[in-house]
């Protein structure tokens, strides 16, 4: 039965090809077949074939260029969400350096200073680095705090919401130990499983000298070889973004290397809106 199935696709595409005018391709030796089936194009191979528009936009006040291959789901103050009913209709009008935007996230290995750039990463290789505990690599989220950062308790509200009492999920009521771990605060909710059989994230606080929150780390203490961090921050001195990051628990050791890796690689992006040269690279 499965012969007599393949033998009749086979009559079928050879009946289209007929149709249309063209000739049926020629047989191939097997070890010819099995070597171009072999060949899996990665990115980098042809980077003329790459050629999307950079995003530009106003963030945290300042105009930024960022390569369309390096921008992941970059939004702007009147981009509707996927939800939104204006969204099937929706068309962007030009970008440019004033035009303000909402967020955008990027890849960061935070060792070398390097950014994932779809047009040049070997993604097999990278998702498999990705996977090994300790790796160096942060999914940094920027968002836009011109309108919000000059709060001071923007992260005290996080700490609040997680020390507030939870009567129907006391495993989610913390409290503050008496421990400091790599020179944060360490907070702690009861041992109890949840619903879904886990445990209680771990809580990681720095605070500025007048003692608001500066840094909000959250950790799973899930034992994976690559157990998450959350870490929010914000940067204030020359321009106004909020920061949200994502990597191993294993590196937390490491938090303010990627605070100022992150803040470094956003910088980065920065241009000088008359040329559009960015201005903080060698």
């Amino acid at each position: 039965m499965k012969k007599h199935f393949h033998h009749s696709l086979l009559c079928l595409a050879a009946a289209a090809l007929l149709l249309c005018g063209c000739k049926p391709p020629e047989k191939q030796h097997p070890a010819t077949q099995a070597a171009q089936g072999n060949q899996i194009k990665m990115y980098g191979d042809d980077p003329s074939d790459y050629n999307a528009p950079d995003v530009v936009g106003n963030m945290g006040g300042r105009p930024i260029r960022v390569p369309s291959y390096v921008a992941i789901f970059p939004s702007w103050e009147d981009t509707p969400t996927a939800f939104a009913p204006e969204w099937e209709t929706y068309k962007a009008p030009p970008r440019n350096y004033q035009s303000k935007m909402k967020r955008f996230s990027f890849e960061l290995n935070f060792e070398t200073g390097e950014i994932r750039d779809d047009r040049f990463t070997d993604s097999l290789a990278l998702d498999k680095q990705r996977k090994q505990s300790g790796h160096p690599w942060v999914s940094v989220g920027v968002t836009n705090g011109v309108d919000f950062l000059h709060r001071k308790d923007l992260f005290d509200r996080y700490l609040q919401n997680d020390l507030d009492v939870k009567p129907i999920r006391p495993e989610d009521t913390y409290h503050k130990t008496d421990r400091t771990l790599y020179g944060l605060e360490v907070y702690a909710a009861p041992k109890i499983k949840t619903v879904v059989g886990g445990y209680p994230d771990d809580v990681f606080v720095a605070r500025h000298p007048d003692g608001h929150v500066r840094t909000y780390i959250k950790c799973s203490t899930n034992q994976v070889p690559t157990p998450p961090c959350k870490h929010h921050f914000a940067a204030t001195d020359n321009m106004m973004i909020e920061f949200s990051l994502l990597y191993d628990r294993h590196r937390l050791v490491d938090w303010q290397k990627i605070e100022a890796a992150a803040k470094r690689a956003f910088s980065g992006f920065i241009v000088d809106p008359a040329t559009g040269r960015y201005i903080n690279r060698k």
